[in-house]
Formats: C-alpha cells, sequence, structure tokens
C-alpha cells in the first residue's frame, strides 16, 4: 500500500509542513498565554490588594479610638461611594449582597475567559466596633480591561502567524515553481531521449543542482545522437552487405546451377525423344526426372527472384510491386487483393527501392503464411519527401503484438538503418503494418 503522504505534489508537502509548523506556533502561543496570564493577574492586582487590607486596618483603628464610630463610619462610606474606583466598597452586616455583574467586556468571547483560567481575587475584610462586626470592606477588582488586553494580544499573535504563513505559502509556491520549471524541462528531455530525438536540448535553468543535471542530459543526448548514428551506419552496412551477397549468390545459382539444370532437361528430353523413336512409350523413371528438373528450374527461378528482384533495375519499383501482387494472384487465387500504388515512387533512390521491395515482399509473404487471410490491401503514397508503405489484412490469427522473428526482425533493421519508422496495429479485425522510408537513403 503506497503511503498518501508520497501521492502529495512537492508544492502540497511544503504546504503541509509549514501550516503545521504555524499551527504548532499558535498552539504553543495559546500554552504560554494560559500558563503565565493567571500569575500576571495575580502580580497586577497584588498592589491593590494590599491597599484594601492597609484601608481595611486603618479603618478598624480609626473606628476604635473614635468616641464618635458610627458617625466615622458614615463618612468613610460616603467618602468610598463618590470615589469613580469601584473595586473596594463597604456591606453592611446583614444586608444581601448585590446581584454579580459580569466585570469582562462582551467583545471578548467566553471561552477565551475560560480558557484563561482567571483566578478569584475578590477579598472580604470585616470592619469593627467596639468589637462589634458592623460590616465588610470588599475587594473586587474589575478584570475586564486585563482580560480584554489578553485578548488582543491572543488576537494579534493570530494575525501575525495567519500573515506569515500566507507569505511563506506564497514565497514557497513561487519559490517551488521557479525550481520545478527546470526539473519539467528536464524531464521532458528524459522523454524526448526516451523515444530517440536527440535534437533539442534541455534548457540549463534554475539552481545549479539542477543545471547540472541538465547538462549531463545534453551531453548524453550527443553521445547517443552520435551512438544512434554511428548504428544507423553500420546497419546501412550491414544491409548493403547483405544485398551484396544475395547478388552474389543470385549470380552463381543463374551462372553455375541454371546451365547444369538446363543440360540436364536437355539430355533427359533426348534421352526420352531417342526411346521414343524405338518403342511405343517412354521411360517412367525418364519422365520424373524431367519433371524434377523442371521442378528445380522453377524452384531456383523463385530464388533468384527472392535474392535479386531484377524488375527493379529493369523496368522500376512499381512495376516489380505489381509483378509481386500478380504472383500474389496467381498462388492464391481465392484471396481478394487491393491495391494503391503511387507512381511518384520511381524517385526513390535504389537503397530506398530496394528495402521498400524487401518490405512488401516480407509483409506479403507473412499475410500468406501465417495470417489465413481473405482480403489483403498493399498502398504506397509519396508525401512530404517520404514513402508510406502500408500491407493491411483481415486475417484472423494475428497477436495483438508483433512477434519479432526473422521477417519482422530484418524488417526493422532496413527501416532503422533508413531512419523509418515502423508500426505494427491490429484494430477492427484488421492487421496492418506500416512503415515510412525517406525518398533519399541519409549519409
Amino acid at each position: 500500500m503506497i503511503p498518501m503522504w508520497t501521492t502529495f505534489s512537492l508544492r502540497a508537502r511544503m504546504g503541509l509542513l509549514l501550516g503545521g509548523m504555524f499551527l504548532s506556533a499558535l498552539v504553543a502561543g495559546l500554552a504560554l498565554l494560559w500558563i503565565f496570564s493567571s500569575d500576571q493577574i495575580l502580580e497586577e492586582n497584588e498592589p491593590s490588594a494590599r491597599s484594601a487590607i492597609t484601608i481595611a486596618a486603618g479603618l478598624n483603628a480609626a473606628l476604635a479610638a473614635s468616641t464618635r464610630p458610627d458617625a466615622i463610619l458614615a463618612a468613610f462610606v460616603d467618602q468610598l461611594g463618590s470615589t469613580p474606583a469601584d473595586a473596594i466598597r463597604f456591606r453592611r452586616e446583614g444586608q444581601a449582597p448585590a446581584p454579580e455583574q459580569a466585570k469582562t467586556s462582551g467583545r471578548v468571547p467566553g471561552w477565551f475567559v475560560k480558557a484563561l483560567f482567571v483566578p478569584d481575587l475578590s477579598q472580604h475584610i470585616p470592619v469593627l466596633v467596639q468589637g462589634r462586626r458592623v460590616g465588610d470592606l470588599i475587594f473586587e477588582p474589575d478584570l475586564s480591561a486585563q482580560i480584554h488586553e489578553k485578548w488582543i494580544g491572543f488576537l494579534s499573535l493570530l494575525a501575525s502567524l495567519v500573515g506569515m504563513a500566507l507569505l511563506a505559502s506564497l514565497l514557497s509556491f513561487v519559490t517551488i515553481g521557479a525550481a520545478l520549471r527546470p526539473l519539467r524541462d528536464l524531464a521532458d528531455g528524459l522523454a524526448r531521449l526516451r523515444i530517440g530525438d536527440f535534437s533539442k536540448k534541455v534548457d540549463c535553468s534554475g539552481p545549479p543542482e539542477i543545471r547540472e543535471s541538465c547538462l549531463s542530459v545534453n551531453e548524453l543526448a550527443v553521445t547517443l545522437s552520435r551512438f544512434s548514428s554511428d548504428n544507423r551506419s553500420l546497419l546501412r552496412r550491414i544491409v548493403s552487405i547483405q544485398d551484396e551477397e544475395r547478388r552474389d549468390i543470385s549470380r552463381e545459382l543463374h551462372d553455375e546451377l541454371g546451365p547444369l539444370l538446363f543440360a540436364i532437361r536437355a539430355n533427359v528430353t533426348a534421352m526420352i525423344d531417342e526411346r521414343g523413336s524405338g518403342a511405343n512409350r517412354s521411360s517412367t523413371g525418364e519422365e520424373r526426372v524431367l519433371q524434377a528438373v523442371e521442378a528445380l528450374q522453377l524452384a531456383n527461378r523463385r530464388i533468384l527472384e527472392r535474392l535479386r528482384p531484377m524488375l527493379i533495375e529493369e523496368l522500376g519499383l512499381d512495376a516489380s510491386i505489381q509483378k509481386l501482387l500478380r504472383d500474389v494472384n496467381a498462388q492464391v487465387p481465392e484471396m481478394i487483393v487491393t491495391f494503391d500504388i503511387d507512381p511518384r515512387i520511381v524517385t526513390a533512390d535504389s537503397v530506398v527501392a530496394q528495402t521498400v521491395y524487401r518490405l512488401l515482399q516480407e509483409s506479403i509473404t507473412n499475410v500468406l503464411k501465417h495470417a489465413a487471410a481473405s482480403k489483403m490491401s498493399v498502398k504506397t503514397e509519396v508525401t512530404n519527401g517520404a514513402i508510406l508503405v502500408e500491407v493491411a489484412d483481415n486475417g484472423t490469427t494475428a497477436p495483438r503484438e508483433p512477434k519479432f522473428g526473422r521477417g519482422l526482425t530484418g524488417m526493422q533493421e532496413r527501416i532503422r538503418a533508413l531512419d523509418g519508422k515502423f508500426n505494427y496495429i491490429r484494430a477492427d479485425g484488421w492487421t496492418t503494418i506500416r512503415c515510412s522510408l525517406p525518398l533519399a537513403a541519409p549519409g
């Protein structure tokens, strides 16, 4: 099973890493805010709490020393109520407590206040008159401003992290895009090398590491182009040597075996004629020898035709192809053969003409031997300085993928030697061999 991480693009991986980093920073900021906010609120309100204790102690001392404690207490309460600060207030003994009011600002969400874990700072200090408790001096600080300050700090932290995340994402997007562009060019260059296109170089841009890889790919393309050129030259040389050997063998068969077969046939015919003049019928054995010699002569002519088609040199490529097709009709009269021969193929040079003839010869032979076809179509066309050769049949025994035996391998070698293209197509019940060759042999 492939991990999901490996399916993400480089941009997605960088985005996840940056997002995780900033989310971790946000969580860490919230944790620190939660840990230190309580202590900070305690420290900020500690002086006010001490002041409340001091005021309560002074009030109790004044009430104890005064002969009119009730008047002093009333004056203190009036003075306390006239001050704007409401953190300290007096509540008489037995008086019902005032309803609790929210001390925090409505602009701060409740979840944030709960998350801060605000400590309880309220204090109730008893007020005594002649040893009797007459009320409490209550200290209840208003923490709304401090909580609002923490909320503003949290929003500032959140806004800073979001802004930094967006900026980092934009920078990484631009940076990764600039780095991926030369990588895509490098991938395109490698794809061209895979299909044998060595002409176009890779643009060497981007970071130094990628430039070095692009330079290496360009050097590899030059080397492969040189090897490909050497390979094609070698293949052309091999094909040329094969044709020369075919010519030599055909010459030997024509010059040596042909006269011998003719002499044997002439002698056997003379023997039959002589025996016929002295008897009513000829020897059956002599007739069989004559038939065998005639069969050998026919086989010799077929071998000579395959080794060296003389019609290409004498009548041209188009006439040679038409004769080849007539022979097919003679061998398999029940097969429907259609053809379309472009007369412009006579402009091909001798090497290409020999190759075109061999391709057609081998393709037609494969159809006759292996396809079990009832229809065959042969087409040649000259376009854009190239010759298109196509042989199609409706045989049912052809495989989906070509099996490269001696015939197809030889065809491919001849095509590669001339910088041509070979295609094997199996579709809609038809098998098509399509080859493309230049009009003139390269090099």
